[in-house]
């Protein structure tokens, strides 16, 4: 969905000069099956490949140094959490106390997952869970700029005044229901 919005509804207002892009926001994420090294290569390369899209309709004057924020997540084990508490899945606090344990340490995470349960959980988590950790996220802030006729001399003016572009996007898998709005969010497999 966010092609879509991003091709026909934004870029076209960003170009007619109808928003200004005050920021960017875009994060990277692999989930944990398959070799560390090769999910931080996916996180990062989700992460850059989403930015080159974003900016690729673009004239550079829109992207000025700073404008841009971002980062990559090798194994998401915190949004794994996240997805299994919002499907009501009675795992969700025993998966959480592990990557507590680990303390942001992703390979001792996966260590003590795959071992868990005799692997029982591990198996469940790959089928269920991990497709959706796949993916890249972006949140984008705009101003909007809007016409207003100065009072008594015939002359406008311009302001600009912040809007949040929130567009209609599917519930993602497992019926999630979330607790807050996104701005624009985009998950992708590149």
């Amino acid at each position: 969905p966010f092609i879509k919005i991003y091709n026909e509804e934004i870029v076209p207002m960003l170009l007619s000069k109808d928003l200004v892009l005050k920021g960017l926001i875009v994060r990277g994420a692999a989930s944990p099956e398959g070799p560390w090294e090769n999910n931080r290569r996916l996180g990062i390369g989700r992460t850059a490949r989403l930015v080159e899209f974003i900016k690729a309709p673009l004239d550079n004057e829109y992207f000025a140094d700073g404008d841009i924020a971002t980062s990559s997540i090798t194994e998401d084990y915190e949004y794994l959490v996240a997805l299994m508490r919002a499907a009501g899945d009675e795992q969700a606090d025993t998966v959480a106390a592990k990557v507590k344990e680990c303390g942001g340490d992703e390979r001792c995470c996966k260590e003590r997952l795959k071992a868990h349960n005799g692997g029982k959980t591990w198996r469940r988590l790959l089928k269920e869970y991990f497709p959706s950790l796949r993916q890249a996220r972006v949140v984008m802030w705009f101003s909007r700029k809007r016409t207003l006729p100065a009072i008594n001399s015939g002359i406008t003016t311009t302001e600009f005044t912040s809007v949040c572009a929130v567009p209609t996007i599917p519930q993602p898998e497992f019926g999630i229901k979330w607790t807050r709005r996104h701005l624009i969010a985009l998950r992708t497999n590149l």
